[in-house]
């Protein structure tokens, strides 16, 4: 293990300002932590990253690695199973009690509201038919009052119009012109309109960028590729030689562990000569494009490596 000796004189905080790794995965395995590095694809992943970094051998890491991996996943699964049946179990009593409480809380109330009903009403029975005598009469005194106001309205409303009849009757009538402009009855000429109206408007046609059908990163050398699909919020990675083809249909972000790749776009490359990572995402609409480092944190919210 002399070469983890040399990552340690070198320190995590150096080696995450170097290669962009997480400051505590990188402090996981330069501790031989197995247990806080559950995702033995991504860890495998960045101790490949360090292997070509830094020139090192870390296969006996490796090793003891997947023997630690291979040995605590029955007991986890254990666990799990007994965490699990213990919670549902749980949740169920806690929803009877619950349920039990509303349904308690909802008699109580229908009780009470029975309960004033039955004491007013019994209480007031003389109030009520007073109430219900006294009624009609402030009906029809109501109804009095207003056909008196129709019939003082209708009376003033009268008056009026004839005023007004007998003020027109004074005015004198102007003679009426039976002539019409000549102009005003001719029938249009469309002849002589111009050839710009009468010809219509050529449609115009307009031109779109036609959409990516397949894209593929191909590799020039063993890279680390991790991949966070954001309709999901699910993430993946992988070591690959071979091309990859990306799915355009769903969102995600994609990071390479280095820039020595090229992308097939239907059969066009574009070439990329870097030493650092590479972010590239895919929007709602299948767009493809590269980002920083800055975008790819936004739009992933703490899912990536």
């Amino acid at each position: 293990m002399e070469d983890i000796e040399k990552l340690k004189k070198i320190g995590a905080r150096e080696i995450s300002k170097h290669t962009h790794m997480a400051l505590n995965k990188i402090q996981y395995i330069l501790d031989s932590n197995f247990e806080a590095l559950q995702d033995y694809t991504t860890t495998i992943g960045l101790v490949k990253i360090l292997e070509r970094e830094y020139n090192v051998d870390l296969q006996k890491w490796q090793e003891e690695y997947k023997e630690f991996c291979d040995t605590h996943q029955e007991k986890t699964e254990n666990l799990e199973t007994v965490i699990n049946f213990k919670v549902t179990h749980e949740a169920i009593k806690q929803n009877d009690s619950t349920k039990y409480t509303i349904l308690s809380a909802i008699l109580v109330i229908f009780l009470g509201i029975g309960f004033y009903v039955y004491v007013k009403f019994s209480e007031n029975p003389a109030q009520t038919e007073d109430s219900i005598q006294s009624n009609p009469l402030e009906s029809f005194t109501t109804h009095s009052n207003t056909e008196d106001a129709k019939t003082s309205e209708n009376t003033e409303n009268n008056a009026t119009t004839q005023e007004t009849n007998a003020n027109l009757s004074d005015v004198p009538t102007l003679p009426t012109n039976h002539s019409l402009d000549a102009s005003a009855s001719a029938p249009i000429n469309e002849s002589n309109l111009p050839d710009q109206a009468q010809d219509s408007t050529p449609a115009q046609t307009t031109s779109a960028t036609a959409p990516i059908q397949k894209l593929e990163i191909v590799p020039r050398s063993n890279v680390w590729v991790g991949i966070v699909y954001l309709d999901t919020r699910k993430k993946t990675s992988l070591l690959t030689t071979q091309a990859l083809e990306i799915d355009l249909t769903r969102p995600q972000t994609i990071v390479t562990g280095h820039g020595m790749i090229d992308l097939n776009k239907d059969g066009a490359l574009t070439n990329f000569n870097k030493a650092e990572k590479i972010f590239f995402m895919v929007d709602e609409a299948g767009n493809f494009s590269e980002i920083t480092l800055a975008e790819y944190n936004q739009h992933t919210r703490g899912l990536g490596w």
